[in-house]
Order: C-alpha cells, then sequence, then structure tokens
C-alpha cells in the first residue's frame, strides 16, 4: 500500500499530486512546469504597505495608535511591511486585524528597528550652518569695531603736548582738526556697530525660528521602526488591515474655563465650566485630521488584584472578675477601694 505523504530532503513533503505532476514533467517535458510550480509554492515576498493613522485615544500617561491600510495581496506566503513607525511604540501591544479578504491567515507579526538614514544633505541643515557661521563673523567684527572705539577714544584723551609731530606739540590751529577726526571716527564707529548688532539680532531670531519649526518634525536621521505580518491566502484578493500599537510619548490633561454670565434684569448670575483638553505628543507622527479620543484610563498601572492576606476575626472575651478580699476592702471602680459596710473607720477609737 502506497503511503498518502512522505517527508523529503530539507523538509519537502512528497504528496500523490507532487508524484503525478512530476511524472507529466517527465512525459511532456517544459509544459508541466506551471504544474510543478504549483506544486512548489513560492518563497515570502516582502509587500511594502502604505498606512495611514485613522484614530487616536490618548490617556493620561500614553496613546493607543490605530493605522489603516489597503493592500493588494496575492496568492500564498507573504510579508506585510509597515515602515516609518515610531521608535518608542511598545512591541507588546502589536494587534493586527484584516478585513474584505476571505480566506486570509494572519501569522507572526514582527518589530525591529531600522537603520538610520542620515541625510548629509539638508535644506535646513545647511541653512542653520550658514546662520551659524555668520553669527560667529559679526562677534568678530564687533570685537574689532569695540576695539577701535576704545583707540580713538585713548587718542581723544591724550595732551596736545604730544599730538604734534616727533612728539611735538599740536599747534593751536590744529586743534580743530583733531577734534573735528575724532568725532568723526567715533560716529562712524558708533554707526557700523550699530549696523552690526542689529544684523546679529536678526541671524539669532533666524536661527531660533529654524529650530522651532523643526521642533517635533520626522527628521530623516530619526531612528524609526518597521513591523512585518506573515500572511497567507490561498486566492489573491484585496484586504483592509489595521495596525494597533501604544506609544508612551503622548498625554493629555484636563483644562477647565469657567463663565460668569451676570444677568441683565434682577435675578440669579449664571456660572458656566467648560472641561477641555490639552494634548502633548512627541512620537514623531503626525496626528492632523484623526479621529482624537481622551481616557482616564491609565495604561501603566496594574489591572490584577492584588493578593489578599488571611485575616482572623474573634470575639473579645473579657478577663473574668477577681473576688472581694477578705479583709473587707471592696473596689469601687474608681481606683481607690473602701471598707465593707458595717465598718467604720473610727469606730471603737
Amino acid at each position: 500500500m502506497q503511503p498518502e505523504e512522505l517527508t523529503g530532503p530539507q523538509g519537502i513533503k512528497i504528496t500523490p499530486v507532487l508524484i503525478r505532476a512530476l511524472r507529466a514533467l517527465v512525459l511532456t517535458g517544459g509544459a508541466s512546469l506551471a504544474a510543478l510550480g504549483w506544486a512548489f509554492p513560492a518563497q515570502a515576498a516582502d509587500i511594502d504597505v502604505a498606512s495611514k493613522i485613522e484614530a487616536v485615544t490618548v490617556f493620561p500617561d500614553a496613546a493607543q495608535v490605530r493605522r489603516v491600510a489597503d493592500a493588494n495581496i496575492p496568492a500564498g506566503a507573504h510579508q506585510l511591511v509597515f515602515k516609518g513607525l515610531p521608535i518608542s511604540l511598545d512591541v507588546n501591544s502589536l494587534r493586527v486585524r484584516a478585513a474584505g479578504a476571505a480566506g486570509l491567515v494572519i501569522g507572526s507579526v514582527e518589530s525591529r528597528v531600522a537603520p538610520l538614514q542620515v541625510t548629509r544633505k539638508s535644506p535646513l541643515a545647511e541653512k542653520l550652518r550658514e546662520l551659524t557661521n555668520e553669527r560667529s563673523l559679526l562677534y568678530q567684527k564687533l570685537a574689532a569695531l569695540r576695539a577701535k572705539r576704545a583707540m580713538i577714544q585713548r587718542y581723544a584723551k591724550a595732551s596736545p603736548e604730544k599730538l604734534g609731530e616727533k612728539a611735538a606739540p599740536m599747534r593751536v590751529s590744529d586743534w580743530d582738526k583733531a577734534w573735528n577726526a575724532v568725532s568723526d571716527g567715533l560716529s562712524k564707529v558708533a554707526e557700523e556697530i550699530q549696523s552690526v548688532q542689529l544684523r546679529q539680532r536678526r541671524v539669532s531670531e533666524e536661527i531660533r525660528a529654524l529650530r522651532r519649526s523643526n521642533r517635533g518634525k520626522t527628521s530623516g536621521s530619526r531612528a524609526r521602526r518597521i513591523v512585518s505580518i506573515s500572511v497567507s491566502g490561498a486566492a489573491a484578493g484585496k484586504a483592509r488591515l489595521y495596525l494597533t500599537y501604544r506609544v508612551r510619548a503622548a498625554r493629555w490633561r484636563p483644562v477647565y474655563d469657567a463663565r460668569l454670565q451676570a444677568a441683565a434684569k434682577p435675578g440669579k448670575p449664571v456660572l458656566e465650566l467648560v472641561r477641555r483638553a490639552s494634548v502633548v505628543q512627541w512620537t514623531g507622527e503626525d496626528w492632523n485630521s484623526v479621529t482624537l479620543t481622551v481616557s482616564t484610563v491609565r495604561t501603566n498601572r496594574g489591572t490584577q488584584a492584588p493578593n489578599l492576606m488571611a485575616q482572623r476575626l474573634e470575639f473579645y472575651d473579657p478577663p473574668p472578675a477577681l473576688p472581694y478580699p477578705a479583709s473587707g476592702w471592696r473596689d469601687t471602680g474608681h481606683g481607690s477601694c473602701a471598707r465593707a459596710a458595717g465598718a467604720s473607720a473610727g469606730r471603737g477609737l
């Protein structure tokens, strides 16, 4: 009796269908290559999936992101690759769901960190470098102008007896020329210093503006995460995939606005309390035009009930009352003793 299934080298399963395909290949040559290709399934191929964020639920200490993607999946086993995901996502929170494709089976979900892709010539980085160099040159020019002004001021403070040729006294008729030279020199230096300082402030403002505009945006040199999903199907089809994960680089806090409306006519004023939500995230993702929901659940706290310690409850049994002493003294209940009735402390004395 011929066995229904055998295992050949490298784990290949030999079935009656495979045997018939091999026989047809031997008899008909290349005409049966299609049957042989069907008998040996092709290896899994990577399919890049373009996804977008559909909805975000923000918690006080984290956020849950749901991405959606449409993919045309051929028949067989494949790897669906989601690129550009935040590096801070919790790998244990990855969840995948598919809709639309009949018979599509989702296998393993793997995550890895993508290698850094450093952008050597970024327009923003080049602009920042040019402005930084210009600001450095402006600092040096300003220092030179201040040194020139100090030299002119020292010249103005010198005695006229030493300003002539060969340290001879300057003639009185030349004093006016010297004063004009000092005045013109100081005025010109003051204008140059003011111009340099104005340019210096403008360059610093441009640098700060460029850094603010780049803050929080995705950079080409930023580490990202890649998620690979193994799928297999008997037939080709179009599927909609939902990828959900949690990130900790987000939070929200409540904000309250109180509005008091005084009544125009005699009556009671109205106090209106408006509650808002302030959402902050630094995941590197774009949350514009998404369905945003806030929740008061704290994801970092455990939901498992604590282990309760056993406790024993008993009724209190008061101690037995002590008998009265034979000497006739009794306890009055107030911390003192008194003699029993019929006895007198001073009788017989």
